[in-house]
């Protein structure tokens, strides 16, 4: 494991990803120069650089993680305080006046063109590295947390999608010791490369688009397509990806 930290703000850079915490008191920025940025959004703070991917980092964002007791790795989120977010207190996550709960750590998870997905804690240690695609970018990501009893519960697991250039879709879950591991692929989703990637582990739904212009609901559970919709293809065979979708949301009503 290493730290991975860069003290100076790199200009001319393009942002392309953006999440931010649940607390609201970070942002994660991902950009061009294949970095993960940390910025505060209550602190008048230089944000911190995590330097990690080799190439435009495209998808980032924020889950909370179960810590792994059995474990000797630790941070500063394990001694939660006020301070600012940036610094080396890390966030008051909330979870120490009950005894009784596991503690969690927040982490970032970022996806890039270089194929790989990063697990970060918020001082920039690389906790865990998966190397999805290696030499081809990942096309759609989503990361989504799994309830403990109810939408607003504390989340037991992680879980992320991902994508590249083949129409297939990978499920994977986030352990304690924040490894990513292997939970299935859904084939046939698509007939081309995917544009866009959502999920609720909790309804078992995956939802996509691709560069067919098609939006498919897949299940989790059996791991194939339920339903596609075809309203936006284009009859237009001159003009390709007329009707791509680029953004996509479930939302748990």
């Amino acid at each position: 494991r290493q730290m991975c930290i860069r003290d100076s703000f790199s200009i001319g850079h393009v942002v392309v990803a953006v999440a931010v915490s649940d607390d609201g008191t970070c942002c994660a920025t991902g950009g061009t120069d294949g970095c993960v940025s940390l910025w505060s959004t209550v602190f008048a703070e230089q944000p911190k650089f995590f330097e990690g991917h080799s190439d435009w980092v495209t998808f980032i964002a924020f889950a909370s993680i179960a810590m792994d007791t059995s474990s000797t790795t630790t941070d500063n989120m394990n001694n939660p305080t006020t301070s600012s977010p940036l610094g080396s207190s890390g966030i008051n996550n909330n979870n120490t006046s009950n005894t009784s709960k596991p503690k969690r750590r927040q982490v970032i998870i970022s996806g890039s063109d270089d194929g790989t997905v990063i697990v970060w804690s918020l001082q920039g240690e690389i906790l865990s590295v998966l190397e999805y695609s290696l030499g081809i970018g990942i096309r759609a990501m989503s990361v989504s947390q799994i309830g403990g009893g109810g939408v607003m519960a504390t989340p037991t697991q992680t879980s992320i999608a991902l994508a590249a250039e083949k129409p297939s879709i990978h499920l994977f879950t986030v352990s304690p010791s924040c490894s990513m591991r292997a939970a299935g692929v859904i084939h046939d989703a698509h007939a081309g490369t995917l544009t866009a990637l959502t999920h609720i582990p909790s309804l078992n739904w995956v939802a996509s688009s691709g560069e067919d212009e098609v939006v498919t609901i897949s299940s989790m559970e059996a791991m194939i397509p339920l339903f596609k919709c075809r309203a936006f293809v284009s009859k237009r065979r001159c003009v390709s990806f007329m009707n791509t979708v680029t953004s996509l949301s479930l939302i748990h009503i």
